[in-house]
């Protein structure tokens, strides 16, 4: 294996916050109402993501934008909020206008001109499409959807086509050499799983703890991203080992 390559960025919980979204549904809730717009916001994201998975268990697909809506609808009515189907769909607007980390910013700006970076996520291309005309610091980056695999991350077929992308663009790429960048552990386990390097995002700072995987590489913001690239330039990877760190 040889140096990094490809660096492909998950966009929801890595480089947008998703508990953004909270803004939306204050301005349809009075204060009072402040913890179950939490409890919507949090529980939201997790059907979310449940659906998803659910959705790839049973062989089926849905866009994102729809399982989207339909998680917010689960969330709201699990917490106890009534949302009109127009209320629904101006908050699950909102998804296209979420709030970037501080570190994601200047993330694409400070990346060596050597590495070929994309933003790789489950959003259809339409809602990456509005976000990234509504995100400056985004405006100029290239996107990859799974919405043309119809299924989504962590399956293998997603992965897949992550690095067939680059093939067809006339890359010669092996999958080793393009790394995953993400704060969800079940994408770090997924890319791992389909043989792509790892590099995971621990804002959190409590380290590690999925049982079925690890990160080729944990860092605890973006900005460390750089020096991770840096660290692997040039290096290449024993055999069954991390390119750069030696991790099995």
């Amino acid at each position: 294996m040889s140096e990094i390559k490809v660096l492909a960025f998950d966009l929801y919980g890595t480089i947008l916050d998703t508990s953004s979204t909270d803004r939306k549904l204050k301005e349809i809730f009075p204060s009072s109402e402040s913890s179950k717009v939490h409890h919507v916001v949090q529980q939201w994201r997790r059907y979310q993501l449940e659906y998803t998975w659910r959705l790839n268990s049973m062989g089926a697909y849905k866009s994102f934008d729809e399982v989207t809506y339909l998680s917010l609808s689960h969330a709201a009515k699990e917490s106890g909020i009534s949302l009109s189907k127009e209320q629904l769909e101006e908050v699950v607007a909102s998804y296209n206008t979420l709030s970037p980390y501080p570190d994601a910013v200047k993330l694409f700006q400070e990346l060596p001109g050597h590495i070929k970076a994309l933003v790789f996520s489950n959003g259809t291309p339409r809602m990456l499409s509005d976000t990234f005309s509504a995100s400056e610091f985004l405006k100029d980056v290239k996107y990859l959807s799974v919405d043309s695999a119809k299924c989504f991350k962590p399956d293998p077929r997603t992965y897949q086509l992550l690095v067939q992308h680059h093939n067809m663009e006339g890359e010669a790429i092996n999958a080793s050499e393009v790394y995953l960048v993400s704060g969800n552990p079940f994408d770090i386990v997924g890319a791992a799983a389909a043989g792509l390097g790892t590099i995971w995002i621990d804002r959190a700072g409590k380290g590690w703890q999925d049982g079925l995987g690890a990160p080729a590489h944990s860092v605890m913001s973006l900005e460390e991203v750089k020096g991770v690239v840096e660290k692997c330039k040039g290096k290449s990877a024993g055999a069954g080992g991390d390119p750069c760190c030696g991790r099995g």
